[in-house]
């Protein structure tokens, strides 16, 4: 184990940090790689990238599910409960202080059901999380530069060093080699943990196998599909939200496509049909005229964007870029 730094030795190594990062900047600057920066997404670009994450999702959940009865007496997830509330809000009575509660869910606890709850869990670690979340001294220097860039410049600008810097961040071997790989690792094996009560073939371990053996792998691609989504979401120019409908909602072809319990598309839809579970999101884009305000400094950098829909901001030319999954009701 190495021996603990010094103060004077961590300030020096942020100093040099900070050397390199001005070289950087008036390398990449006289080169008017700038100008890449942030970048626009194609419409294409966006609903392939969306729909190959919901089916590679859509497809690692098939296998039988356990008996509503086998799950009341099994240790669910936490915050499972306080899901299906939030899921069928004012469209199912949840008894939610009866011990039998999931018996009296179970027509309503479908395969869909679980699969957003699951997707739910990967919206959470995924893009609604701080990650990447880079070292202290490399912290230290962002900080630093972003603060000069509130002085001087505008947040535009501020917005547009932030994305250039953070990118070469990511691409550092470090990240791409240990620090990516670990995280999504670790995103798979919660998700796995999390769905591990509902599918008995998927609970079968041998004794003393972790949860992060290979039986978690399945989730691998769809973590790092989600992931590549998101990296190219927080350094693009337009904003982006996850936006989950209510059951209740009546569907809308153009934000919405429709699965049946199988999650096999439903080719037809009847007019006024309503939905009964959002079991992917939708990913909206949208300009924020008001965004280059004073007090916007936290908004305007890459690290701030979770990508949560927020009915309170102003957004001008809301558009669906990429259509959820729904399941709709007969």
């Amino acid at each position: 184990m190495p021996p603990a730094q010094t103060p004077s030795e961590v300030n020096a190594q942020v100093v040099e940090k900070a050397k390199r990062y001005d070289l950087l900047i008036s390398l990449t600057n006289s080169h008017g790689t700038l100008a890449q920066y942030p970048r626009v997404l194609e419409s294409v670009e966006l609903l392939d990238g969306w729909d190959n994450i919901k089916k590679q999702f859509m497809s690692v959940n098939d296998g039988a599910i356990c008996d509503a009865r086998m799950l009341s007496v099994l240790p669910l997830p936490c915050g499972f409960q306080s899901f299906l509330q939030d899921l069928f809000r004012g469209t199912v009575n949840l008894p939610r202080h009866s011990p039998d509660w999931i018996i009296q869910l179970k027509d309503r606890i479908t395969r869909n059901v679980l699969r957003a709850f699951a997707v739910d869990c990967l919206c959470e670690q995924v893009f609604h999380s701080d990650f990447p979340d880079f070292d202290m001294a490399n912290g230290l220097v962002l900080e630093k530069y972003r603060e000069q860039f509130k002085l001087t410049d505008s947040l535009k600008v501020l917005r547009i060093w932030d994305a250039m810097i953070t990118e070469e961040l990511i691409a550092t071997k470090r990240f791409q080699d240990d620090v990516l790989p670990a995280k999504v690792d670790e995103w798979s094996a919660k998700m796995h943990e999390s769905l591990l009560p509902f599918f008995p073939e998927a609970g079968a371990l041998p004794e003393g196998e972790p949860i992060t053996h290979d039986r978690s792998k399945r989730y691998l691609n769809c973590v790092r599909d989600a992931w590549n989504m998101k990296h190219k979401l927080m350094l693009s120019s337009p904003m982006y939200e996850l936006r989950r409908f209510q059951a209740g909602v009546l569907y809308d072809p153009k934000e919405m496509e429709a699965v049946d319990l199988k999650g096999n598309p439903r080719e037809h839809v009847s007019a006024g049909v309503k939905i009964r579970v959002c079991v992917f999101p939708a990913l909206m884009q949208f300009d924020q005229p008001n965004f280059a305000v004073e007090d916007s400094f936290r908004a305007a950098l890459v690290s701030s964007r979770r990508f949560y829909a927020d009915d309170k901001v102003v957004k001008a030319n809301l558009c669906c870029v990429g259509r959820a999954t729904v399941e709709v009701d007969d």
